[in-house]
């Protein structure tokens, strides 16, 4: 066919099979230097200067005290950063261990480099390809804070790279150490699993000799299992008893539960078809918003270069873009799909790999075009190229910059000041989420601020001997919860100062048995907290319009206004609070999480109409959700819509909600509408099937001294 012919000759023009030779020579050195020093120098201009909010201030505090962090644990992460600390001589720990991820990040992009000089492409593009992963946003906002990704990340693109050296040279020996550096990223974040089965792929490119050797296939499983000891660190340190010990993994059945993230097995594989398709389209989306329209393109063109190039690479790096695409679906619920962005680093190293290949194609056309037509001279041309290529990804990192700047300003540390400022000597603060949680941490722990307040982790299993999920995790819904409120019945009756929450709480706790009253964070701020928040929100919403080049803009808006409104939320303010989760929403953020805070916060504020409107869309989201058909059955009820009430609480039986509670609701339904003796009947139900259920008792005790009364 003449079209496919004359790409076939465009091909064989623009991209012969060795473009330059792949062995590194003197100036790749230097190229690398540059390229560290160039892409570290930007890190270093837009780093942030101590905690930030998501897992950082956890880590650093398990990474001082060599604690046991959340699942997986990350020990080689841990063990790196404890030595860091101890031989860099600047800064505080939080912002040591942020120039450890700065370090790693601008490492990332120096690996890319040789990657593409492994494929046999021109320095010039594989400077490019490396300034352009050093770059991409999702790299950028996690080298600026300490994170585990770009470590992660590191050593993906490390495997990557001795891979395609090893099958192009017939290296045996970088063939093991492609698989070192799998077990290496593997013992870092469990994202790097993800290249174990891409380097053989990548490795059947190589000549046949190169697979006779019998050491071969023993020596690279070695060097794969050998970094995945860093893993006994856990339950090692579990034993020991440090002050942080998620899920306290010190037996092998508890070390099980804790390395296969047990205790989030509800959210694994937990999508539905639709909800599938959501995420698949999201993290395409993602990949696009990254790499901009025309650098996608470019990614397309480099992978069909590669086709007919280095087959067995393309097939690596297309099989590590679709398992990175299918841990994305697989792994979290539908509410997890804004955190997913950072999974996709080892499918946006691959695919800077591509791009690199893309340009080689229009490069190679465009010299052919006017180099050899002697239209321009040869080193004008070398000198245009390495000017564009250099350049582009320059303009690209200036236009991101404001985005990426988090010098200057430290919102999760000013958060967790300000909550503490509110709290009495030796008072408790039970933290209901982790934005909360792990700033709180910090703050107390690593930099010792309110040493006398004490800490509870109500969102996780961060303090092992508290809410023991391990224990539990084989309970029905209903006495896990029974098991929740005894423990925190438990903090309070046991305290002997007052007890605060970093969110009101949705449902009741039973405090008047222990006399204390319970009480809200947040009412030391001094004047207008819309304001004061001003002061260190992400910049300005004025540049969020450049959030495309990031990820979808609305993503972006939404995220801060979740941010903003979780800030509210804990202040008490849920007026406030209500808004910036509207915002969210109408931004176009149908989480049902947030839609549920937003109905929260509604209801807080009078707003029962429209809250009832919100829950009705989380029903239509997740249908098979009892906890969201119950509060929406309470509310119809408030709203006097008693036949809707009893609707979702009828669903509920069918979805397996705890029945006695059911019971206990459908009697008041009954109540309301007039109808006594039913209403006995449901209450006796629920007594029958939860003799020790106080509510049900007092409320049965209360209807028949109605009845009793009526009848007199």
């Amino acid at each position: 066919m003449p079209f496919f012919s004359q790409l076939q000759r465009s091909l064989d023009l623009a991209v012969p099979r060795l473009v330059e030779n792949p062995r590194p020579d003197q100036n790749d050195r230097y190229l690398g230097l540059l390229v560290f020093a160039s892409v570290l120098a930007v890190y270093f201009k837009t780093i942030a200067p101590t905690v930030t909010f998501g897992d950082s201030g956890e880590l650093i505090a398990a990474t001082v005290s060599l604690g046991v962090p959340h699942p997986t644990g990350f020990p080689l992460y841990l063990l790196t950063g404890k030595l860091f600390t101890l031989i860099f001589p600047f800064g505080d720990l939080a912002f040591k261990l942020n120039v450890l991820s700065a370090i790693f990040g601008a490492l990332t992009a120096v690996v890319v480099y040789f990657l593409v000089r492994a494929l046999g492409q021109y320095k010039s593009l594989a400077a490019c390809a490396a300034l352009f992963t050093g770059f991409l946003p999702t790299m950028w906002d996690h080298a600026t804070e300490a994170k585990v990704y770009t470590m992660a990340a590191f050593f993906v693109a490390l495997a990557l790279t001795l891979a395609i050296h090893g099958a192009w040279r017939g290296d045996r020996r970088s063939a093991a150490l492609a698989f070192l550096a799998a077990g290496l990223a593997a013992a870092v974040h469990f994202s790097g699993l993800l290249v174990l089965p891409v380097l053989p792929l990548i490795l059947l490119g190589a000549e046949r000799r190169f697979f006779r050797s019998r050491l071969l296939y023993p020596l690279c499983a070695a060097a794969f299992l050998l970094p995945l000891l860093f893993y006994l660190y856990v339950p090692l340190r579990a034993a020991a008893g440090p002050e942080l010990n998620w899920s306290r993994p010190d037996t092998a059945e508890r070390f099980l539960f804790y390395i296969t993230q047990g205790q989030w097995g509800y959210k694994e594989f937990t999508r539905t078809p639709y909800q599938s398709w959501l995420a698949v389209k999201q993290a395409l989306g993602l990949f696009v918003a990254e790499f901009s329209a025309a650098g996608t393109l470019l990614a397309v063109i480099g992978a069909w270069v590669l086709w007919h190039r280095r087959r067995f690479v393309l097939l690596g790096l297309l099989l590590l873009m679709l398992l990175n695409l299918a841990m994305v679906v697989a792994y979290g619920n539908q509410d997890d799909l804004h955190l997913m962005y950072r999974y996709l680093l080892p499918a946006y190293i691959a695919g800077a790999a591509c791009l690199a290949l893309g340009v080689q194609y229009l490069v190679g056309l465009a010299a052919h075009s006017l180099v050899r037509e002697n239209r321009v001279p040869l080193p004008l041309f070398t000198g245009l190229v390495w000017g564009l290529l250099v350049i582009i990804p320059a303009a690209r990192a200036a236009l991101i910059f404001p985005l990426q700047d988090k010098s200057g300003f430290a919102p999760a540390a000013d958060h967790a000041r300000n909550m503490l400022a509110t709290m009495p000597e030796g008072s408790h603060l039970v933290a209901f989420h982790y934005l909360d949680l792990f700033p709180l941490l910090y703050s107390t722990g690593v930099v010792g601020e309110r040493e006398d307040v004490v800490l509870h982790d109500r969102a996780g299993n961060l303090f092992g001997g508290e809410y023991d999920l391990y224990t539990w995790r084989t309970l029905p819904p209903a006495e896990l919860q029974a098991r929740l409120d005894a423990v925190d019945a438990g903090i309070i009756a046991g305290a002997k100062a007052p007890i605060f929450y970093t969110h009101r709480m949705n449902r009741e706790v039973r405090v008047e048995q222990a006399g204390i009253l319970l009480a809200v964070a947040g009412s030391g701020w001094a004047g207008d907290p819309a304001k004061q928040f001003e002061s260190y929100r992400f910049r300005g919403e004025e540049r969020i319009g450049l959030g495309r080049i990031w990820q979808d803009a609305r993503q972006v808006q939404a995220t801060y206004r979740l941010y903003e409104a979780d800030m509210y939320r804990s202040w008490g303010l849920s007026g406030r609070a209500a808004e910036e989760y509207f915002h969210a929403v109408a931004i176009g953020y149908d989480s049902p999480w947030v839609l549920r805070y937003a109905a929260s916060a509604l209801q807080a504020g009078g707003q029962v109409q429209e809250a009832g409107r919100l829950l009705g869309k989380v029903v239509d989201l997740v249908p098979g959700d009892p906890g969201v058909r119950m509060e929406l059955g309470a509310l119809l009820n408030r709203l006097g819509d008693y036949q809707g009430a009893r609707e979702q609480y009828n669903a509920c039986f069918r979805l397996g909600a705890p029945a006695a509670i059911l019971h206990n609701n459908l009697a008041a339904i009954c109540v309301s509408m007039g109808q006594l003796s039913e209403a006995e009947e449901h209450l006796r139900q629920a007594l029958a099937i939860d003799p020790r259920y106080g509510e049900a008792r007092r409320n049965l005790d209360a209807l028949q001294g109605q009845q009793q009364g009526g009848e007199r």
